[in-house]
């Protein structure tokens, strides 16, 4: 496991916001890290933060997880300061 030391700016987060616009604005603070999502084809949100050098890595590595899985479609990508959701 690689330990992670981050701080963030509570004040940039506000309660009449969602997840979607929390987590946009958490891409922006973390400085050398990602929020990488791997969807699993549902509406819920599975992300970790990681280091950007694991960051390939870790999605080719979803990747190869879900590939035996009968209709399941994977997919990872990076959250940005542009999330949609």
């Amino acid at each position: 496991m690689r330990w992670l030391d981050f701080t963030v700016n509570k004040e940039e987060f506000s309660d009449d916001d969602c997840i979607v616009e929390w987590m946009a604005e958490l891409s922006v603070q973390l400085k050398d890290l990602y929020i990488v999502d791997f969807d699993g084809a549902s509406e819920e949100y599975h992300f970790t933060i990681m280091k950007k050098e694991d960051c390939k890595k870790a999605m080719d590595l979803f990747k190869k997880m879900a590939a035996h899985i009968e209709g399941y479609i994977d997919t990872s990508f990076v959250i940005t300061g542009d999330f949609q959701g």
